[in-house]
């Protein structure tokens, strides 16, 4: 998922969300790069909130921000990526299925990548969807990105953690904001930006902006469907593992 879904689905588990939680969200995939890929960031939740969880409250309250992103918790990814339901596919890359067509021939990529490219597509829906029923969650993203301090702290104590200079965490968490434009959040902007990632990630320089974001308002319409039932079912999942933990 996106950022605004992140800390969307955050809030609503824990009732409340500090700073320190939202980074907690979406670090897994704030930080990520050659360095440290997704497989890293998102499985290794768990074990971030063991590390942090009797270091002080700001680092457990990230610990549990960060579990409630990734896949080895079952946080929202495990079920948008990996499994929803009695499929071995997550929410996101079966719905991605009825865009893929029109992903790859605006992604310009080969077929290999069209399913993964459009289960992104699902997810900007998403923001999409979850923006025009909470518009105050991207300000937690941009109030959050603009505490220096405490991503500083935050940097240092993941440098602890993985061994790697604190400057990496604090680079990777102000760059991230980049491949967002959460002043003017629509479709065309979306995909903007997602052009954005696959210069970066692939090297293509002329991907169809606005056959991009058709593709995203039909991914708003294929998830008006039932983006409600998967949420509520996401949260009570997750609350329940979290209880386990905590028990």
């Amino acid at each position: 998922m996106f950022p605004i879904c992140h800390i969307y689905f955050a809030d609503r588990v824990f009732g409340s969300i500090s700073d320190f939680s939202v980074l907690g969200s979406i670090y897994p995939d704030a930080v990520i790069s050659k360095v440290l890929n997704r497989d890293v960031t998102h499985y290794n939740t768990k074990k971030i909130y063991q590390y942090f969880k009797n270091d002080d409250e700001y680092m457990k309250e990230f610990a549990l921000g960060a579990e409630s992103h990734g896949v080895d918790m079952k946080g929202i990814d495990y079920y948008s990526d990996e499994k929803y339901l009695d499929s071995d596919r997550g929410y996101c890359f079966l719905k991605g299925k009825r865009i893929e067509k029109e992903v790859i021939d605006c992604c310009r990529v080969p077929e290999n990548l069209g399913l993964w490219k459009a289960h992104n597509f699902i997810e900007m829906a998403f923001e999409l969807y979850l923006d025009n029923k909470n518009s105050y969650t991207k300000e937690l993203f941009k109030n959050a990105l603009s505490q220096k301090s405490k991503i500083s702290y935050i940097s240092r104590k993941l440098s602890s953690f993985y061994g790697i200079e604190a400057s990496y965490f604090e680079k990777k968490f102000c760059n991230f904001s980049y491949f967002f434009d959460y002043e003017h959040v629509n479709a065309y902007t979306m995909a903007q930006k997602y052009s954005l990632q696959l210069y970066q990630k692939h090297g293509i320089k002329n991907m169809d902006v606005k056959l991009g974001a058709s593709a995203i308002l039909k991914g708003v319409d294929i998830i008006k469907e039932d983006a409600e039932s998967f949420l509520d079912y996401v949260v009570r999942r997750f609350k329940a593992d979290i209880d386990l933990q905590n028990a």
